[in-house]
């Protein structure tokens, strides 16, 4: 009885470690899925996803995911994209492994810690032969035999055929897959249809490769695409009282999500560091983006914690908008755990010394919300982030090779 009991425990803590979010999607248009084990679903902002997730993109849309050590992947319209292998080892770093696949499709491959400490632990798979890849920031859009690569950051080389180039920042290669590669060019060089194949991944913002907690970033950015379509709402004409209290009581859960997120972000980073990740790896840089590939435009001015912050208050009254100062003054406190500086990172659940509570209402939110109390009770909240069964492992369709040194 006890070895039934323990082989039940074995096995229930073996399904909860694969029930770990591997990523989130941090940004989405149009519509997408994600299929495992035969079964499929919807995506939104905030979906999570785990090891043995297909993604697929529909026709005029686009999607940002971000992994749990910062890597970002980026895949535009009719994209298929497989996470075959998804471990991160979060005690020591150069024990991770990750294996991908670009089904088909284009697509934005950033790496974050992981490629970063041990860029040999990353394998991809893209087309339908032989292509391998290393990498930091690569853009890779293939249809049927013909690929385009493209460098955005570091130096690459791509095998085909067995023959290998390099492709150094700046520069990109097409050709077909089943024959050897073309030397390699700068992207200006390339044809201009050959660049408008990777021109929209390559261009499009994306957040810092520092690691995260996959949770509560998946929380944040569903509490601010629900506040954002609720204020836009509560500004309509027409809008009633339940749709401005809505609103209101929307952006306080956004207000309340960006303190969670950031001290888990500032404990991720400093767990990574602790685990062998280079400080520089761990804390992130914005990649470049521009409207061609290796072109960068001037950096925004504004954090991304700002950013949000003026996305919810768009369109929302003074008297329900977010509370900027409150929340400049947390992100300032926990800055020293984000960028490797030397401070104390307050427990998870707390906040730094003489912060108030995330929940604390200014007086004139306050007032807001108690004149629509009522209404506020047949509010329905967001929906909780779907919960994950252990997918079993999907076997790569492609014996295409794709690999980060």
């Amino acid at each position: 009885m006890i070895r039934k009991l323990l082989g039940l425990f074995l096995l229930l803590a073996s399904s909860l470690a694969f029930a770990v979010p591997a990523a989130y999607v941090h940004e989405m248009t149009g519509s997408g899925s994600a299929a495992a084990g035969g079964k499929s679903r919807a995506l939104a902002v905030g979906g999570l996803l785990e090891s043995g997730d297909v993604i697929s993109v529909d026709k005029g849309g686009a999607m940002t995911v971000k992994f749990e050590d910062g890597q970002i992947v980026v895949l535009q319209e009719n994209s298929r994209f497989a996470i075959e292998k998804y471990d991160y080892n979060k005690k020591n770093v150069a024990q991770s492994s990750v294996a991908m696949s670009l089904l088909s499709g284009g697509m934005r491959f950033i790496t974050g810690v992981i490629g970063g400490t041990r860029k040999e632990a990353i394998a991809m798979k893209a087309g339908t032969a032989t292509i391998g890849i290393r990498g930091t920031d690569i853009a890779i859009n293939i249809a049927g035999i013909t690929y385009v690569v493209t460098v955005q950051q570091g130096n690459i080389v791509l095998t085909a055929q067995n023959v290998t180039i390099p492709v150094t920042q700046g520069q990109g290669t097409t050709g077909q897959t089943n024959q050897a590669p073309p030397a390699s060019r700068p992207v200006s060089q390339l044809p201009p249809a050959v660049v408008t194949l990777v021109a929209a991944v390559t261009a499009k913002a994306v957040p810092a490769t520092n690691p995260v907690g996959v949770a509560q970033q998946a929380t944040l950015v569903a509490a601010v695409d629900n506040a954002t379509k609720l204020a836009t709402a509560a500004q309509a004409p027409g809008a009633t009282d339940a749709q401005k209290a809505a609103a209101a009581a929307a952006a306080l859960q956004v207000q309340q999500a960006i303190t969670g997120a950031l001290q888990a972000t500032a404990a991720a980073i400093q767990q990574a560091i602790t685990a062998g990740a280079p400080p520089t790896t761990a804390t992130g840089t914005a990649p470049k983006t521009g409207t061609q590939p290796g072109l960068t435009p001037p950096p925004s001015t504004q954090s991304e914690v700002q950013q949000i912050v003026a996305t919810v208050n768009a369109n929302l009254p003074p008297a329900q908008q977010l509370n900027a100062a409150q929340i400049n003054q947390i992100q300032q406190q926990i800055a020293p755990a984000l960028t490797n500086q030397p401070g104390t990172l307050p427990p998870p659940g707390t906040l730094p010394p003489g912060t108030p509570p995330p929940g604390t209402l200014t007086p004139e939110q306050q007032a807001a919300l108690q004149q629509q109390q009522s209404l506020l009770q047949t509010l329905v909240p967001p929906p909780p982030p779907p919960q994950f069964i252990a997918p079993p492992c999907v076997p790569s369709v492609s014996p295409v090779l794709v690999t980060c040194p």
